[in-house]
């Protein structure tokens, strides 16, 4: 039987969770929704600051993958033709080097790309977490965990491309079975290219839900605790696995919502980029084709003042896009991580005590009176 003083700490963190303040009882994905749009309001829009909400959903684009497609080109852009390496120097010693040293240099950017996403996703983990609007401080604080987050991707990303792989030898199986075995006529076998092909569309199926359900948990809820808890990969999948196993029901439902978000949210994001988008690079287009009629037969100085412009052009119509990108698909990401963080920080201890830290420390210290 509990003691007074434990019973007054736990009553004190029984009426926190009815105030909604913080959540002892695990909330289902559903559940989960109202706090995170609360905290994606409160990070974005209260108090709204242009730069501020640009710099948040620009980065959440990026670190969730979540962008605003769309095509703009600058007419009349002057083409360039690579000058030809002649032989003689193309299969020299000295150049074979070269190739070496440019393919090596970029590995290392490639390598140094994802690991600062993997980064820059921990920082907005941290902006969503606190509520804070700094990514510099979520930056600097994960500089340790990201090498590990960065790690664990190339690891799914490697389990991915082995399933994709397996698909690949399946597919290659099916075409050429169905090739060699023919009917007595001569013909292809009908029976058998439907008996191989139900099959290898159901390892597709499974392949994709396989690799979407890899970076989900690996996103949502094996980060926080290499994050928070400085877990390796193993670690953190040994935390993650018993509440997947106690509660599978929950994460089921967390899946599938995920799913339907995109595949509501992804229709309702392209037709508002068409109808915000479409006018301004529109206007963009046409004044590029204006500018480069005018000065299609121009050479010298004017030749030049045509290229300046084709570049202007393009960058402004690359700007219009990322800014509509950030301004459509930023909320959305950055609502995706909030939820995220409500629904497992409701059933993992470090997450729960770091999304509110107040309240967790004052039913701490009203458990030890």
């Amino acid at each position: 039987m509990k003691n007074p003083k434990q019973a007054q700490g736990i009553l004190v963190r029984d009426t926190l969770a009815a105030n909604g303040k913080l959540s002892m009882r695990p909330l289902s994905a559903s559940q989960a929704i109202a706090p995170a749009f609360h905290r994606t309001i409160e990070l974005l829009y209260r108090p709204f600051r242009w730069s501020t909400h640009l710099k948040l959903t620009m980065a959440a684009v990026v670190a969730e993958g979540i962008v605003v497609n769309f095509r703009y080109g600058s007419p009349g852009a002057l083409s360039f033709e690579m000058p030809s390496i002649p032989d003689s120097f193309r299969y020299a010693t000295g150049f074979r080097v070269l190739e070496v040293v440019v393919a090596l240099l970029l590995i290392d950017a490639a390598i140094l790309f994802f690991y600062s996403l993997s980064r820059l996703r921990l920082a907005i983990f941290h902006c969503c977490l606190r509520a804070d609007r700094s990514l510099l401080h979520g930056w600097k604080l994960y500089e340790k965990q990201a090498g590990r987050v960065f790690g664990a991707k190339v690891a799914v990303w490697l389990g991915i491309f082995g399933l994709i792989a397996a698909l690949i030898a399946a597919i290659v199986l099916v075409v050429f079975t169905v090739s060699t075995l023919r009917t007595p006529d001569g013909k292809y076998d009908a029976g058998v290219f439907l008996i191989l092909f139900f099959p290898t569309v159901g390892l597709a199926a499974l392949i994709l839900v396989a690799s979407v359900a890899a970076q989900m948990v690996l996103n949502d809820f094996i980060l926080p605790h290499m994050a928070l808890e400085n877990a390796t990969l193993g670690q953190a999948w040994r935390s993650v696995r018993p509440r997947i196993r106690a509660d599978r029901e929950a994460f089921f439902g967390y899946f599938l919502l995920r799913v339907l978000i995109f595949i509501v949210a992804i229709p309702i994001l392209a037709c508002l980029a068409f109808l915000a988008l479409w006018p301004v690079l529109w206007i963009l287009h046409g004044s590029a084709a204006g500018y480069a009629a005018l000065l299609e037969d121009a050479t010298g100085i004017l030749g030049w003042v045509r290229v300046i412009l084709n570049a202007v052009f393009l960058v402004l119509g690359a700007a219009a896009g990322a800014i509509g990108a950030a301004l459509l698909g930023g909320p959305l990401a950055v609502f995706l991580r909030c939820h995220a963080i409500y629904f497992y920080g409701s059933r993992c201890s470090s997450l729960g005590d770091a999304l509110h830290p107040q309240e967790s420390a004052a039913a701490a210290v009203h458990s030890m009176e």
